[in-house]
């Protein structure tokens, strides 16, 4: 009889499996672990602030950062308390992702192993190391990048019975991501309410079955009750309803967060899946992707008439309650509109899961008949890298186009607060480690007392950017303390303005106060002291002139 392959070997996998996801994420991150500009874009929303752990007197009284604080969630916030003994958080957010990922691969290859066997386990493994979606997800370290690793860890002590190791990931759960929490215990809950109703011996779910069990449960209910408490209480909620969101352009397609329409559930169960499953990113293609989305269908299909779904019977439980649990709590959310979160949230990381479950199933039938030990190997390797090459550079972005002015910030009294196009201000929020006026990544517009402070911010910061007269400027800079000033000259183009030149309403309003005129007080190079930061960036320092005024001469801009 032929010798099954190496996969068959148990003994190596407990290191073999944690080492091939380290090293798929390493490679696939490698320009974030080395370079410190390249980082994911909402580290700029969400852990820049972690930075005044390490020296207090960054980011002083600024209500921003008071705002991204009570935006993370405890859990999270306590990691990157203890990591900052050791390292610098935004460090840290290239790290975790990696921590997260193997966590992830060790229960994604845990569930395989429960509801089959070994080899079962390798393909189930592969098909989500060859998912874009799971690593996208985990990078920058937010607490999104817990939902997948817990959600997985879940499921898999759910398949073999841990009652305890289900109820700590719980209380994990609340403390790092509460909507997931939320949908979690809502699961086990239908399995344990249908266990009473049925009066079963044999348990659906061995959690809660014990008194310690409904402790933990609590313990995560009152923690999450309390995070949503304090934020509440912070003065930034509430969050939006449905009613205000109709009518206003920040939550449509050109808004800042394209909330309405809400997509249909035939979206989010089938077309959203596949831009990450088919080959949409790295051919650019949308005919190439719908051919590959069609070819892994096939071979899924092929491979699901081979497999022995008989095999299954009594685990399919778990995935049916998560399931509903999902479906339950995304109709609530779209019932209470952002009262519960965005209700895509709800959806995306279970119905993925079931993806890289199942196709990793469907995978296994006609991979897993005799399959000898050179070609499991070589099959291996070629998962490896093509895995690779899928997750290169997937979540991570290059901000190091502005490290000259980094460097120059980093050289102004640390109580400055420096005012810029609102997109360039979240690199200084991070690089630069100043106080910005007002930001990109945290415009958001569902948090009503955080918009009503904002959006007058920006409103005043554009009429003064664009303005022709100088005196607009300077006045705009006396009344908030604005000690520096950015000025990108790009900004100031035809195209530019043309184009969205920001997220509604405020495009609009751009372009109606610019209309055809060419002349901004900003491009004078007469009127105010400035620093050149390279052929586009200028760096205008406002702080004596907010005490003297003009020493004279025309105010008005420049052609």
């Amino acid at each position: 009889m032929m010798r099954k392959a190496d996969f068959r070997q148990v003994g190596v996998d407990p290191v073999l499996v944690p080492f091939l996801s380290c090293v798929i994420f390493v490679a696939a991150h490698f320009q974030a672990l080395t370079d410190p500009f390249v980082i994911n874009d909402d580290v700029q929303q969400q852990i820049y602030w972690m930075q005044r752990w390490l020296d207090k007197d960054l980011y002083p009284g600024f209500w921003l950062s008071e705002y991204s604080r009570h935006y993370v969630p405890w859990g999270v916030q306590g990691i990157y308390r203890l990591a900052s003994l050791f390292l610098n958080p935004i460090t840290f957010s290239k790290v975790l992702p990696g921590l997260l990922f193997v966590l992830a691969s060790t229960a994604i290859y845990g569930i395989g192993r429960a509801l089959k066997d070994r080899f079962t386990a390798w393909t189930v493994l592969a098909s989500f190391w060859l998912m874009p979606f799971f690593l996208f997800r985990m990078s920058g370290g937010l607490a999104r990048g817990f939902a997948f690793p817990l959600l997985a860890l879940f499921l898999l002590y759910w398949l073999s019975g841990r009652g305890w190791s289900m109820g700590w990931v719980l209380l994990c759960m609340a403390l790092t991501i509460p909507y997931i929490f939320v949908l979690a215990l809502a699961a086990v809950m239908m399995g344990r309410i249908r266990d009473a109703l049925m009066k079963q011996k044999a348990l659906t779910t061995p959690f809660p079955s014990k008194m310690g069990h409904w402790v933990l449960a609590g313990m995560g209910i009152v923690a999450l009750l309390w995070w949503r408490q304090q934020y509440m209480g912070s003065g930034f909620g509430p969050l939006v309803t449905a009613v205000d969101m109709i009518g206003n352009p920040e939550f449509g397609i050109h808004g800042r967060y394209p909330i309405l329409p809400v997509p249909s559930l035939l979206w989010e169960l089938v077309v959203l899946p596949w831009q990450w499953i088919g080959p949409y990113r790295e051919t650019g293609s949308l005919w190439a992707g719908i051919l590959g989305s069609l070819s892994i269908l096939g071979v899924a299909l092929w491979g699901a008439r081979r497999f022995e779904w008989k095999m299954l019977k009594g685990k399919w439980q778990p995935f049916l309650y998560l399931g509903i649990s999902s479906l339950l709590f995304y109709g609530l959310a779209r019932i209470f509109l952002l009262k519960l979160f965005i209700p895509s949230r709800y959806l995306i990381y279970p119905v993925m899961l079931f993806y890289c479950v199942g196709l990793g199933l469907c995978f296994r039938g006609p991979l897993g008949a005799n399959l000898k030990p050179l070609a499991a190997k070589v099959l291996l390797a070629g998962v490896v890298g093509l895995s690779i090459a899928r997750l290169y550079g997937i979540g991570i972005y290059d901000y190091s186009e502005y490290e000259p002015l980094y460097t120059v910030l980093n050289r102004t009294p640390k109580t400055s607060l420096i005012a810029g196009h609102p997109s360039l201000m979240d690199k200084v929020l991070t690089f630069g480690r100043r106080n910005v006026f007002a930001s990109f990544e945290l415009a958001h517009p569902w948090s009503k007392g955080l918009w009503r402070k904002l959006r007058s911010r920006l409103v005043a910061f554009f009429n003064a950017y664009y303005a022709a007269d100088a005196g607009v400027v300077l006045k705009f800079c006396r009344k908030y303390g604005i000690d520096f000033l950015v000025v990108d000259n790009r900004h100031f183009t035809r195209e530019f303005l043309k184009n969205h030149p920001f997220f509604e309403p405020f495009g609009r309003m751009i372009q109606k106060s610019v209309g055809d005129r060419r002349r901004f007080a900003l491009m004078s190079k007469n009127l105010f002291p400035e620093t050149r930061i390279d052929q586009n960036l200028r760096l205008l320092d406002l702080r004596k002139m907010k005490e003297t005024g003009f020493d004279g001469g025309d105010k008005r801009g420049a052609l």
